[in-house]
């Protein structure tokens, strides 16, 4: 598919169980992006498996030569939606689902239990709200003021096992810290 117009868009791949959809950011003539589908098509089953999102593009001659050997591109943010279903599946090499144990304060150290029988090979991705923080061999995550508040999930890969199956925890809550006022620090007005 060849679109090339001099402006920057935003493309949008739904994959669904049977049709795959291709859509673009198009101005229109108020200068405000729309969506616009330009492909769609049948989904091959290697789509619905676990996927690895490689990226590449190219320059037509007819749009003059480059600048220089090299031409970057900004991706602004890639957004992957997972079913439910996905995430809680529970693969046959861990025993029980993976499990967040230790004090869930700022500043404490918490620890995935993996679960795993067998496989010394596992990494271990941590989340804050969704949010990506880390990923390590280690199995412990020390909470951080700005994990204070947020529900924090681990999920956990097998990577010495065939396939590198995947295991979540259940999401577990940061509390919020409270400061304590000091006496004296509440002055009450008097009004009029």
């Amino acid at each position: 598919m060849e679109f090339w117009d001099g402006e920057y868009h935003t493309w949008e791949f739904v994959v669904d169980d049977d049709i795959t959809y291709i859509n673009v950011t198009i101005q229109d003539s108020d200068g405000n992006d729309q969506w616009v589908e330009v492909g769609r098509v049948s989904t091959p089953p290697t789509y619905l498996e676990r996927l690895d999102l490689q990226l590449d593009y190219a320059l037509r001659s007819s749009d003059g030569e480059p600048s220089s050997d090299r031409e970057d591109f900004t991706i602004d943010s890639i957004e992957v939606l997972q079913k439910t279903s996905n995430i809680m599946e529970l693969p046959d090499i861990f025993s029980s689902r993976p499990v967040i144990t230790g004090d869930k304060t700022e500043g404490s150290t918490i620890t995935c239990q993996a679960n795993i029988v067998g496989i010394t090979d596992i990494r271990y991705y941590w989340y804050a709200n969704a949010y990506p923080l880390t990923y390590t061999a280690s199995n412990e995550y020390q909470i951080t003021a700005d994990d204070a508040g947020k529900n924090m999930r681990c999920m956990v890969k097998a990577v010495g096992a065939l396939d590198s199956p995947e295991a979540w925890t259940e999401s577990v809550r940061i509390p919020a810290v409270q400061t304590p006022i000091a006496p004296g620090e509440i002055k009450l007005q008097k009004s009029i």
